[in-house]
């Protein structure tokens, strides 16, 4: 048995989910409370089933999700100010 490893496929639905996770985690980056908790609440699902669903589709959990957008955000920001 060989362990390949193939580049995941999203359904339609996930790139629904992740198009909807963007556009908010977007609007709350400068929000010290935005946590996987408060992005749950809004999905209307409990913190672990969001968790898993962020974990399946982005391949990493959401603090580290957060983490990489404010990054990205940062960046942008420093770039326009050169």
């Amino acid at each position: 048995m060989t362990n390949t490893t193939e580049p995941k496929v999203l359904r339609k639905r996930d790139h629904v989910f992740v198009k909807h996770l963007d556009e908010l985690v977007a609007g709350l980056l400068c929000d010290p409370r935005l946590s996987s908790a408060m992005l749950a609440t809004h999905f209307c699902v409990c913190q672990r089933q969001f968790a898993r669903q962020v974990k399946r589709v982005l391949g990493m959990n959401t603090t580290q999700y957060i983490q990489r957008k404010r990054v990205e955000r940062a960046r942008r920001l420093l770039a326009d100010t050169e």
